[in-house]
């Protein structure tokens, strides 16, 4: 991940200050700098799909970055992205390094890296045929067993960047005890007061198993839980807004982003089980009632909705800013 064109230090320098000073931030950190991809076109275009897109996470080759020399991303480490000219033209801030074997990538962090379809099938052909250069390069055999960073952050600068609103997998820890306090309180409290709320349910984080927080500017604004049912179906749990950010459309972008993640990886049905409050927005969006070859469910107070998916709803660019407060 470097750029074709290394920026010039002063510039560099003048751009951090500038940011700082906009963000309330003491300009004595140390920053670096990285370039996305291994051409100019790839840097332009990546930079612009993070300021201007959902990408939020970055995958790099273990043994090209020691090769080359390139500093490992820490937690909570600020970083300027720059173009393939060299120019900087965002901030952002690494909220999860995790080193692991190419082959461990899942269908999340494909969705976070944002980029082609953001399938993980996309991902895998796109960033094998990458590191195979890499790997030519570097005189050494491609293998799916090599180490990757495989890295998330956010957008700090500019503003209106770090205010878009993102469907991403939750990050630091804070963000974690987030999304847990608000299925804790707005939906285990509320409609399932006779169940304990427990994080580390096992049969909530298995392989076919997705959280998704929707984000802007680090605040949580909803979330959302995906399970593949099948190749072809997918199902949507434990699904909330933040109750100061109801009534503003929020519900229904979480719903459209989560049906998105499953089209893009093959799945064609979604299954809700639905509150009885709730079965009117799930109606508005298209869920019918369950057919005949879905089963009772354990809750009698809950009601199945299905919905077919379709590429006019889903493949749609979603791009929506939100003041935080």
């Amino acid at each position: 991940m470097t750029s074709r064109h290394p920026p010039d230090p002063g510039v560099l320098k003048a751009f951090w200050r500038r940011v700082c000073a906009d963000l309330g931030l003491e300009p004595t950190e140390e920053i670096d700098w990285f370039g996305f991809g291994d051409s100019q076109g790839m840097a332009d275009e990546l930079a612009a799909e993070v300021a201007n897109g959902a990408k939020r996470a970055t995958a790099g080759l273990v043994a090209e970055m020691q090769a080359d020399n390139e500093p490992r991303p820490t937690q909570g480490q600020h970083w300027i992205v720059v173009d393939g000219a060299g120019q900087p033209r965002v901030v952002i801030q690494t909220r999860e390094v995790r080193l692991a074997a190419f082959r461990t990538v899942d269908e999340a962090f494909a969705w976070d890296e944002g980029e082609g379809d953001r399938s993980l099938a996309w991902w895998r052909a796109a960033h094998i045929e990458a590191f195979n250069r890499s790997c030519k390069r570097l005189g050494i055999a491609w293998s799916e067993d090599l180490d990757v960073v495989f890295e998330r952050f956010d957008v700090v600068w500019p503003v209106s960047s770090a205010h878009r609103l993102v469907l991403r997998r939750p990050c630091a820890d804070t963000e974690w005890d987030a999304y847990h306090q608000l299925r804790r309180t707005e939906l285990f409290a509320r409609f399932l007061p006779h169940l304990v709320y427990d994080p580390d349910f096992p049969d909530s984080w298995t392989p076919e198993v997705f959280h998704f927080g929707l984000f802007a500017a680090g605040a949580l604004l909803g979330c959302v839980q995906v399970r593949w049912i099948s190749a072809s179906e997918a199902s949507m749990h434990l699904v909330a807004v933040a109750p100061q950010r109801r009534a503003a459309g929020l519900g229904r972008e979480l719903v459209r982003r989560a049906e998105t993640f499953a089209w893009v990886n093959g799945r064609r049905r979604v299954r809700v089980l639905s509150t009885p409050s709730a079965t009117g927005f799930y109606r508005a969006l298209g869920y019918v009632d369950r057919p005949a070859w879905c089963s009772a469910p354990a809750d009698p107070a809950s009601l199945p909705l299905t919905r077919q998916l379709d590429a006019a709803s889903v493949t749609q660019r979603h791009v929506i800013n939100v003041e935080s407060e």
